[in-house]
């Protein structure tokens, strides 16, 4: 499994959502995709569970629909955070 780069959680730092609204959301958003192609389940899950419960561009049909995330569609975590957010 590919490993993310540390500096992705640097950047969230930089750009946190209450530092800066906009930027910070695209920030998130692309260390999410990130996350998620690295196939680490695991903080793919945990950062799809923040982004759903909060404003984000990411919405419950991109992560249904978007194929970069069909690779966890098998897992139970997969399908409670479906459900949780349904």
């Amino acid at each position: 499994m590919p490993s993310i780069h540390p500096n992705y959680e640097y950047a969230m730092k930089l750009y946190f959502i209450t530092k800066d609204g906009v930027q910070g959301r695209v920030v998130r958003d692309l260390a999410f995709r990130l996350i998620a192609l690295s196939g680490n389940a695991e903080k793919t899950m945990k950062m799809a569970d923040e982004l759903l419960g909060s404003t984000s561009w990411i919405s419950l049909e991109t992560i249904k629909n978007d194929p970069s995330y069909g690779q966890y569609r098998e897992l139970d975590e997969y399908k409670n955070l479906i459900a949780k957010y349904k």
